[in-house]
């Protein structure tokens, strides 16, 4: 859908980067006005009952899709985690993402990169984030994959995921993404190594209406 509006048009489709570029100024006010960050803290609130209380500040957090950082801040505030890696296609939104977590004294390393491409990477992580990037890959599975490969034993995922709605289908006409209903997850993330998968409702607003929440145990 993305890519067919420019074709119609005749003009060439920018990247998924470039089009996230271009949004980044007004990204963070425009999440936040709408209720994201908070529903971000509701899910984390959650996923906290399966964390470590004894060596959060120690925790290794990936903010996969990262744009300008809202889970991770979300996080901080619940967690008090005092450093990240925020991967995302996007320069600009990675640049955003910095600046908004050392407005809060927090640290982060820049992954500019697709998130397959962690597969590669030696790193693993206790906990990955991503809110809204596996709608952006071609096979969801590859992206699942590369994740549970990029967690240590018994990491935790933690993802929010477009759901079908027509609101979606209405924000679908400028980004392209895809959505997914709550079984269908379920069945990728336990096909893909994943266990003791809880699924989160959203409690209102345009979250509730666009997004679920999974919350995932990396199978040991």
């Amino acid at each position: 859908m993305f890519k067919s509006i420019f074709a119609a048009s005749g003009a060439k489709a920018p990247s998924l980067a470039e089009a996230y570029d271009r949004a980044s100024a007004t990204w963070h006010a425009t999440i936040s006005k709408f209720g994201f960050v908070e529903a971000y803290e509701d899910l984390l609130s959650l996923a906290g009952q399966r964390l470590p209380a004894d060596r959060m500040r120690d925790l290794k957090v990936l903010d996969a899709g990262a744009g300008t950082a809202a889970f991770s801040l979300a996080f901080s505030r619940l967690f008090a985690c005092p450093s990240f890696d925020l991967l995302d296609l996007s320069p600009e939104m990675l640049e955003r993402g910095a600046q908004t977590l050392a407005a809060q004294g927090l640290t982060s390393d820049r992954l500019c990169c697709d998130i397959r491409d962690l597969s590669a990477r030696p790193k693993r992580y206790d906990v990955i984030l991503s809110a809204h990037l596996i709608e952006h890959v071609g096979d969801i599975n590859e992206a699942l994959g590369a994740m549970r490969s990029a967690l240590a034993p018994g990491g935790l995922l933690v993802l929010a995921v477009s759901k079908p709605h027509w609101c979606t289908a209405l924000v679908r006409m400028r980004w392209g993404h895809r959505a997914y209903r709550p079984a269908e997850m379920q069945t990728h993330l336990h096909a893909n190594g994943f266990e003791a998968i809880d699924t989160y409702s959203f409690a209102s607003g345009p979250p509730k209406r666009l997004s679920a929440g999974y919350i995932a145990t990396c199978q040991s």
